[in-house]
């Protein structure tokens, strides 16, 4: 009765706002008549010409505005639900309801006859359906998210949209992986989510309390299945093969609509290559590496005012990897070879433990308490012998050979506290926010530094044998006041002010070796100090905006929205070199201007404009005036005098998905002018050694521009493709040998993809990339280059008779840089699995690097050289292991489904 109510008022309400040629749709989806369904989709045609599209609330509520007298069908889908199709005569305002019947064993029935529209557009909200997007059996969230228009999701697991960073996954709109994207990704299985909902991110307080807020980085909401949404999905694995490698670990996702947990545990040797399934990384990473990780995230809606959200991360690593490289150094007169050998040893412990309370105590305020701990440990041995040779006009000859030990340990713990509180006021639109961070950390870091040089023109020894401590302690404290009013019914004026506190000590003391006495005694005041820096920031805003962190949620706003603000940012930098008794004060004012601009067009068209100002300030190692004796052949000095950098940064996006013939395309644009760029400053002392020195310049800028064209495989069902051209082109500046360098880089980017799929048997996925680059130097046109990158992959599965599949994973690799010799690496992994125990679990027997690859090669360029590298990689192995699935999933109680959502945020659109 309630929902006919709804429609009844919005109907009249419509009536005093339109005229009688604007006519209104409005209506409810409903589970035969007993429940309300959200999310659903409802499509709107007219004489099979004009399509509009639209999504019901969370109370099952929709609307199409603006309308023309006519006949139209309205057609509504719901993931496991029949479709409806309906015939409407419109001369006046009209209500309807949608009873939709469940049906999820007719599903693929359904699928087979109709297409599903697989993008929309709602406000600034591109909306994915899964539905239209095939994965592999067990396949992962971020498997899925890979597939859609506009995503890229790199080997280290981080995502972009558009080529804007993903720096949040909700899950039905809730906060659960707190600062753990890739775990999101890469734990939560694909088969669980029914639709993806991607937006700008917006903090949490100015979300509880609707303070317009822009944002250049993106939010993905994972949005469940009804049937997905009280259960539990896990696996469990184990194998084992040649040469003693192994690999175990499990995975468990628990959800309900009140409670939520995600544990995960591995243990191998082989790279991190197989978790269950082979993971298609290019091998893994260089060198070889025992990996362990324990992982934990774990929500609770104690009761509608309390939430508690924990997480706890443990990760330890064990690697040894063996390095080759030979650099050419080119001068104004002459050019350097370095030929280096290297062998590393090391060793990772870090573990993090953190909480996330929130409070709510009624619709007007919100409050917000974070903690974390973070303990870590580290250490690594590192041995290389280098030869180095001069080429002086027609004569070359050895300038000197070196041989390095060196050991670095380090220990410490980082804390990090955070308070917020958002408050909205009577008056709609007035609204406070208010909120104190504070990190701290102490770090202890021991060297031992063993190199010997023998240089042989002039002919020299130079022994360095040296022991090092060198404590060092971060503190910052950052506050934030924001106060909003509006203006009017559309538009607010919003003020805030941020105060920004940091403090660095470092504390190094070197005693080196006292041969009488055999014990490292002697103080070594070169390389020993006592210094600190204190950088405080303050700056004052004032915005002027028709945004609202509700936007998303409405069913019609403003087509066009904007967010223009400025501030005035005064920043003062202290450092004391205490050892030295030599201080330096430096305060700068820098105008930070902002700007957002956002066009909703019709046809599931949208556009975007941001600007953004901002600063970087110099790090403790960059200001600190100690030459670093660990690599003999490059010294780094610190530079007390260097200034923060201030980057002017834009970046346009335009989206466009047609519904019908489901083809997208996306167009992206950025850039960026620095100034104080805080760039290196190198020259070369006698034997070749390189002296390296943090500078501030200017004439830094980059700009990008790409297009991506997404389309169907023949048929929609069959899956889709996408290809992408993007182009840059950028100036950077540097000093070599005391004159200023600048190196200006052109180059196009191509990447194509293409996800096939046949029935539930064969799964094709192809990709591939040809990136080219060229660098031009203005001081050393040697080093001039052309570099040619070419990837190519390709990763099959098939679904075999009597419940068996066999799949390859093949990837081609090709670089090639100026003059030097091109470089080629063929990776291929293979598996067969059969299953077992009903299907539940399965047998597995994978082979790794079968075309044994010995090493990974790299290839790079820089102001005054060209340097390739090769790394050892793991040979061929094999691998038979055990993989046991597990999922239970049932409905949620009603009462239940609706606990927890933040109604006071999320107005129900009317």
């Amino acid at each position: 009765m309630k929902y006919l109510l709804i429609i009844i008022l919005s109907i009249g309400l419509s009536q005093s706002l339109y005229g009688q040629s604007d006519l209104t749709i409005k209506g409810v989806v409903r589970e035969e008549v007993k429940t309300i369904l959200p999310k659903a989709t409802i499509v709107l045609k007219k004489q099979n010409k004009t399509t509009i599209k639209t999504i019901s609330d969370k109370n099952g509520v929709f609307a199409f505005l603006n309308l023309r007298p006519g006949k139209f069908l309205l057609i509504t889908n719901y993931l496991s639900f029949k479709s409806d199709t309906q015939q409407i005569y419109l001369k006046k305002d009209t209500s309807v309801f949608v009873n939709l019947i469940n049906s999820s064993h007719e599903l693929a029935e359904v699928e087979i006859k109709s297409s599903v529209a697989p993008v929309m557009v709602k406000n600034d909200t591109i909306v994915f359906n899964t539905k239209a997007y095939k994965t592999k059996p067990n396949a992962s969230v971020g498997e899925l998210l890979s597939m859609l228009p506009g995503v890229v999701i790199d080997k280290d697991g981080n995502v972009t949209m558009n080529g804007q960073k993903v720096d949040k996954v909700l899950i039905d709109g809730k906060s659960f992986f707190i600062n753990d994207l890739k775990r999101a990704t890469k734990s939560l299985p694909a088969d669980i989510v029914s639709q993806v909902e991607v937006y700008k991110s917006e903090s949490e307080a100015a979300q509880r309390a609707g303070i317009a807020e822009a944002s250049i980085t993106k939010t993905i909401d994972l949005k469940l299945k009804e049937d997905k949404k009280n259960g539990y999905t896990g696996k469990l694995y184990a194998g084992a093969g040649g040469n003693d490698n192994y690999a175990a670990g499990g995975e468990l996702t628990r959800l309900s609509p009140r409670e939520m947990l995600s544990a995960d545990a591995n243990m191998n040797d082989i790279n991190n290559q197989f978790t269950g399934t082979e993971n298609n990384n290019g091998g893994g990473s260089a060198g070889k590496q025992k990996l362990g990780s324990v992982n934990m995230n774990y929500r609770n809606e104690l009761s509608k005012k309390l939430t508690v959200n924990a997480f706890l991360n443990y990760n330890y690593s064990r690697s040894n990897q063996q390095n080759s490289s030979s650099r050419n150094t080119f001068l104004n007169d002459s050019s350097l070879t370095e030929n280096r050998l290297s062998n590393i040893t090391g060793s990772q412990n870090n573990f993090k433990l953190g909480a996330n309370l929130e409070y709510k105590p009624d619709d007007s305020n919100f409050l917000r308490y974070y903690f974390s701990w973070s303990p870590s440990r580290t250490s690594e041995t590192n041995q290389d012998t280098t030869l180095l040779n001069i080429q002086k006009m027609n004569t070359g000859y050895i300038a000197s050979k070196g041989l390095t030990s060196n050991g670095n340990q380090q220990q410490g713990n980082a804390f990090e506290n955070m308070l917020m509180f958002s408050h909205r006021f009577k008056k709609t639109g007035r609204s406070l926010m208010f909120s104190f961070n504070q990190t701290f950390s102490d770090q202890n870091r021991q060297m031992d530094i063993n190199t010997q040089v023998q240089a042989y023109n002039p002919p020299t020894n130079k022994v360095v044998d040296q022991q090092t401590t060198n404590p060092v302690h971060n503190s910052n404290v950052n506050a934030n006041l924001t106060y909003q009013e509006p203006l009017s019914k559309k538009i607010t004026f919003t003020v805030s002010y941020n105060y920004a506190a940091a403090f660095n000590r470092s504390n190094k003391s070197s005693n080196d070796l006292d041969p009488f006495t055999g014990q490292y005694s002697v103080p070594d005041t070169l390389t020993s100090n006592n210094f600190t820096t204190r950088m405080v920031t303050q700056q004052l805003k004032a915005v002027i905006s028709n945004f609202s962190s509700m936007s998303r949620f409405s069913a019609v706003r403003d087509k066009f929205q904007f967010y223009l603000g400025v501030g005035e940012q005064s920043a003062s930098q202290d450092n004391n070199n205490i050892t030295h008794n030599v201080k330096s004060s430096t305060t700068y004012y820098n105008l930070v201007p902002q700007a957002q601009l956002m066009f909703t067009m019709k046809n599931n068209k949208f556009i975007s404009f941001n600007y953004m100002g901002s600063s970087q300030s110099p790090t403790t190692d960059q200001l600190q005036p100690l030459p670093d004796l660990s690599n003999p052949y490059l010294q780094k000095i610190g530079n007390p005098d260097l200034r923060q950098s201030f980057t002017h940064m834009f970046l346009a996006n335009y989206n466009a998905y047609n519904i019908n013939n489901f083809q997208n395309i996306q167009f992206s644009a950025q850039g960026d002018i620095i100034q104080h760029q805080i760039s290196r400053a190198t020259s070369t002392l006698s034997g070749g050694v390189q002296q390296e020195q943090y500078v501030n310049l200017d004439g830094v800028y980059h700009l990008n521009a790409g297009v991506s064209f997404g389309f169907p495989l023949i048929k929609q069902e069959n899956g889709t493709g996408f290809i992408s051209v993007k182009t840059i082109y950028g100036n950077d500046e540097s000093i070599i040998n005391g004159k200023e360098n600048a190196s200006r880089s052109e180059g196009v980017n191509t990447n194509f993809q293409m996800r096939f799929h046949h029935g539930k048997s064969l799964f094709i996925n192809c990709m591939g990339s040809i990136q080219y680059q060229g660098n031009h130097y203005s001081l050393v046109n040697e080093t001039n280059s052309k570099t040619m990158q070419k990837d190519f992959g390709i990763d099959i599965t098939y679904m075999l008779p009597v419940s068996m599949s066999t799949g390859i994973i093949y990837n081609y690799q090709y670089r090639k840089t100026g003059n030097l010799s091109a470089q080629q690496t063929n990776l291929l992994n293979a598996f067969i699995a059969k299953d077992i125990i009903g299907s539940a679990a399965q047998l597995r027997l994978s082979g790794f690097n079968l075309l044994d690859a010995s090493s990974s090669i790299s290839q790079n360029t820089g102001p005054n050289y060209i340097e390739t590298t090769k790394t050892n990689t793991l040979h061929r192995f094999g691998l038979l292991s055990l993989v046991y699935n597990f999922n239970k999933f049932g409905r949620a109680n009603k009462m239940n489904a609706t606990w927890g959502r933040d109604q006071s945020a999320v107005q129900p659109a009317n």
